[in-house]
């Protein structure tokens, strides 16, 4: 039930950022869908991962869009959830990094495993991988609208970092080669107009 909630409440947040603009309804779905996505998630998987940050990281971008307009300068609120967002990314990088390598089991357990389970377990690795994929695309988003919030704020440095972070996210991720090259554009030519500044 909590996973069909959270998969209506993000539909339904979708469809008012990016088809109506309204970015405070949205924002008040993608919260309720964020909530469901607590309740379902046990354990801290990939798919988990990256249903947070993008969540997080929409609630950010939309609160952001709303405070340009109702509370001009209130960049900090949306802050607060990027810094979400790459906090619930990078715990699950470290975990994936601090996950013992199934390779170094003893032989004796690796010989008790039959083929079936052998198999299932390569499938699960196999979407793993293609989860961590496309989680890199989606934080390398984030991290780039972190930097434009960060620019916003004067706070030159900190953009710059969170920019560079994103291309280099970017490049190891599933992002379409055009995509791909339209990000590297705009991080170049936000570049130049920061040393002409």
């Amino acid at each position: 039930m909590d996973s069909d909630v959270f998969q209506v409440a993000f539909g339904i947040a979708r469809i008012y950022d990016e088809q109506l603009e309204d970015f405070a309804t949205a924002t008040a779905y993608y919260l309720e869908s964020l909530e469901a996505l607590k309740a379902i998630a046990v354990d801290s998987t990939a798919w988990d991962a990256c249903m947070r940050v993008t969540t997080l990281g929409a609630i950010a971008i939309c609160f952001e869009k709303t405070c340009v307009i109702l509370m001009p300068g209130w960049y900090w609120k949306a802050e607060q959830y990027f810094e979400q967002a790459i906090a619930a990314y990078e715990a699950h990088c470290d975990q994936s990094a601090a996950s013992p390598d199934p390779e170094s089991d003893d032989e004796d357990e690796e010989d008790e495993k039959d083929d079936e389970e052998v198999v299932e377990y390569e499938d699960v690795s196999e979407s793993e991988i293609a989860f961590l994929a496309d989680l890199n695309s989606t934080a390398a988003m984030l991290f780039y609208h972190y930097g434009g919030n960060l620019l916003d704020q004067e706070r030159w440095e900190g953009a710059r970092d969170a920019m560079e972070h994103a291309l280099t996210l970017a490049e190891n991720s599933s992002m379409a080669p055009e995509e791909l090259d339209d990000l590297q554009q705009s991080v170049h030519d936000i570049w130049l107009e920061m040393e002409t500044e």
